[in-house]
This record gives structure tokens, sequence and C-alpha cells, in this order.
């Protein structure tokens, strides 16, 4: 009904009380014999419209005209009885997080840790006080999030909270997480150690990325390379490899040519299920002498 009521919306709301050919107009005119199709159009009549619109009234108690279905699924919940007319999923509006080394996640001021094998579910419009955590790290895949307490982290990152980047309709809400915590603290991507992975990364910051602290050696380890190195992967995002040799932070120069001469392609799970340590690039200087 969802479908139905937003296309019934539509035709209210237009200023010449039409819309274009599709599956779900198709379906609405046939089931109420309403509407004709011209030059790629449904056109209705003002007798029309008003019948759709009261059909949407009869069976669902709310008016297409003046309300609308935005909001989750107890805001629809108080307004019809078929709560499933709301967009999204049932936990499309929470937000996965965690901290290493039970250091607290202050959450509606309340403090709150993560023990090893839980995750956090914060509500995207929760208050999350950022203050005192030296920086916001997103994990761009869900299995390496759920074993984040695997996961070990150096330099700037230590102490860092975690936070999934999700999928669907919670992405948009880590980019205001993200927007949010700028105000104290900076925000750092962790992808895949591959050309679209990159690219990810920097989107979340520009000016410096999460990457495994001894990469060098990880690359030139032929047995590890043979064993683990997604080749197929990078062949498939040659596109992504030109585009990064055009495009990268001068910073990023030595990883690039490293990454195109090696075609590196190294999960994320590859890198934690073989205990490999995480820092920003910036921090690989202080690590050097680890190389």
């Amino acid at each position: 009904m969802r479908n139905d009521f937003l296309l019934i919306q539509r035709v209210l709301r237009s200023t010449n009380h039409s819309v274009p050919k599709s599956a779900i107009a198709k379906k609405v005119c046939d089931e109420n014999e309403v509407g004709v199709l011209n030059k790629g159009r449904y056109i209705f009549t003002n007798i029309e419209v008003q019948q759709l619109r009261q059909i949407v009234i009869s069976s669902t108690g709310m008016d297409p005209l003046h309300e609308d279905l935005s909001g989750e699924r107890l805001d629809i919940a108080s307004k019809t009885s078929d709560e499933k007319m709301a967009g999204g999923t049932v936990f499309g509006s929470l937000i996965q997080m965690a901290r290493l080394g039970n250091l607290p996640i202050n959450i509606n001021g309340i403090d709150t840790i993560t023990p090893s094998g839980t995750l956090l579910s914060v509500m995207h419009d929760a208050v999350i006080d950022f203050k005192g955590i030296p920086a916001v790290v997103i994990i761009e895949n869900g299995a390496p999030m759920i074993n984040w307490h695997r996961m070990s982290l150096s330099g700037n990152l230590t102490g860092s909270l975690l936070v999934y980047r999700g999928h669907g309709e919670n992405v948009n809400h880590v980019k205001e997480l993200v927007k949010k915590a700028s105000l104290d603290c900076p925000a750092y991507g962790y992808s895949d150690f591959d050309p679209c992975g990159i690219f990810i990364s920097l989107k979340i910051n520009p000016d410096t990325i999460v990457i495994p602290k001894n990469w060098r050696s990880i690359i030139s380890d032929e047995a590890f390379m043979k064993a683990f190195n997604k080749y197929s992967i990078f062949n498939d995002q040659v596109d992504d490899m030109e585009r990064l040799e055009a495009e990268h932070p001068e910073y990023l120069s030595e990883i690039v040519t490293g990454m195109r001469n090696k075609k590196v392609a190294i999960t994320q799970e590859h890198l934690l299920v073989n205990d490999y340590e995480l820092c920003l690039i910036g921090d690989i200087s202080i690590f050097i002498n680890d190389q």
C-alpha cells in the first residue's frame, strides 16, 4: 500500500494531475479503473483524483494530500493501522558502534562500555559526547565491525570510537554523526586495502586514511599475497586504479605506486585474521623501524 499511497499522493499534488508511465501507476489505474495513458503519462480527471484520495483515506485513515509517510514505524503506527507503510528498515535508524579497551562512550549523558563480542546500537538522533575521544573510525565492512575487539589500533587511533559505515538509510545517519563529531574530534575512513577502498576512505577524510601499519612488508610478502590478495578484485577495479593514479593526494603516492605494481586488493577481513596493526598514514613515521 505504501507505493500506492505515494503514487496517488503524487497525482494529487501535481498541477496537471498526471504521472509518468510506470508499473505502479498501471496497477493503480487498472485496480481502480481510472486514468488514461497518453504519450507516456497517466492523466486523471478531477473526479478520478478525488476518487483516489477517498480510497486512500478509507483504507489508511490518512489523507495523502496533506499527510506524509515520513518518520519511523512508530510514527506511522500513530496515524494508521498499517505501520509497515513506513519507509526503510526497522533498524535503519540505528548506528552501530564500539570502543576498545573498555573505554566509555557517553550517550545521552550516560557512560556506556562495549565488552568484547558486543556492539552498541544507538538511535541516529542520540546525543553523543565526543569530548575525550581522539578520533572516530568509520569501518566499511560488517565482519570486521562485529569482530572489532580483535582490532589493533596504533598512534593517534588509540582509544578511537569505531562506527560501522552501514548500508542504506543508516549510511546518511553516519554521515551526520561525522559532521557532529568534527566539532570535537576528527573522523577517518577504514576500508579494504584496494583502489576502491582508498576512495571510500578519502570521502570520509581526504587528509589521511587508516591503513595497515606494515603495509610495505605485507605487499612484499609473496606467501601472504598468494594466499590472501584478491587479484581478480584488483582487475575489476582497473578504472578506480587509474583514477586513483590521476587524482590521489601527494601523501598517498607511495601507496598508489605499490598498489599498482603489486596489484593489491586485500580485504579488511584478511587484515584482521592475520592480526595486522592499523594506523593513520601520517603515523607511519612513528613506527618506521617496524617496517
